[in-house]
């Protein structure tokens, strides 16, 4: 993580919650804290009726200060549960009280698959309740063109998106967009900034299929993808690199609420990584105040 510049992290189960558990996130969430890196982790999981470490999602962000919201709760795939208007609706009540209770901003990770539903049932919710629309979190935008799209439109809406930046030559295949040309084409677009983020998806399953849509192999996931993209951002699409940092520093730490992170700053957590402003090679990188990497 810190080879990769990483200095503060989120975690979620993501597709396996049978053999690993929330419990598992939390474990590993203090031992990167107690390690220099700063890490917070997401209650629930993929599927319904979301996994949690109390007895409910309200208490597990309540009780819990590193829990951060609910995610990744599984949207538009195959793999994930059948989730229905009124366990998204449900699900956003719980994790808006509960992180109004706690102090905290409360987010619901939305993990979008490929299926034709897209972000339908996301958008339906917020148009038909009293949800906002800053409660929910999509991931995964940049899987396939017709996701991407539909992605703009929601960012246009006032929504927040999420770019995944690991990925392997079977999802490039299939139409993935490259997360540097996620970014062009969404500023391009007119999408403010401050609306866009990226994830690493690090150690998280890959897939590869074949042309009938078996499965072949698994990759995993890279944290390294994470600053690569930023530098792809630069190097390819000219986007300058204070904006294109935006993407993995101050604009997730303000989406979730982290409000000592994002930013060098008075009173913020001293977390700044140097780079060589030849190559953006990273040189050092300190969490804290401390140097961790030199």
């Amino acid at each position: 993580m810190l080879n990769a510049g990483v200095t503060c992290a989120a975690g979620a189960l993501g597709t396996d919650s049978i053999t690993r558990s929330v419990e598992n996130l939390l474990g590993k969430s203090r031992e990167l804290t107690k390690q220099g890196v700063s890490t917070y982790f997401y209650t629930g999981s993929y599927h319904l009726p979301p996994c949690t470490i109390t007895d409910s999602i309200e208490q597990d962000i309540l009780y819990l200060p590193d829990a951060i919201g609910l995610g990744e709760l599984a949207l538009s795939d195959h793999r994930g549960s059948v989730v229905r208007f009124e366990d998204l609706y449900s699900i956003g009540r719980s994790v808006r009280t509960s992180a109004s209770l706690a102090g905290k901003t409360g987010v619901v990770l939305c993990h979008l698959g490929d299926e034709q539903e897209q972000l339908s049932l996301l958008s339906e919710v917020i148009k038909n309740s009293d949800l906002p629309q800053t409660l929910f979190w999509p991931t995964h935008i940049n899987r396939n063109p017709r996701l991407f799209e539909a992605g703009i439109q929601f960012a246009l809406d006032g929504g927040f998106v999420d770019f995944t930046t690991s990925t392997n030559a079977g999802l490039l295949a299939d139409g993935e967009v490259a997360c540097a040309k996620a970014l062009s084409s969404m500023l391009e677009a007119s999408v403010p900034i401050e609306q866009i983020s990226f994830t690493s998806d690090a150690n998280a399953s890959l897939p590869r299929f074949d042309p009938h849509g078996n499965v072949i192999g698994t990759d995993s996931g890279k944290i390294d993808s994470l600053f690569q993209a930023v530098v792809d951002a630069v190097m390819l699409y000219d986007i300058p690199l204070e904006l294109a940092l935006r993407c993995i520093t101050c604009n997730p730490a303000a989406r979730l609420g982290l409000s000592n992170k994002g930013r060098i700053e008075q009173a913020r957590d001293a977390d700044f990584v140097m780079l060589n402003p030849t190559d953006f090679s990273i040189q050092q990188v300190w969490t804290n105040g401390i140097a961790r990497l030199s």
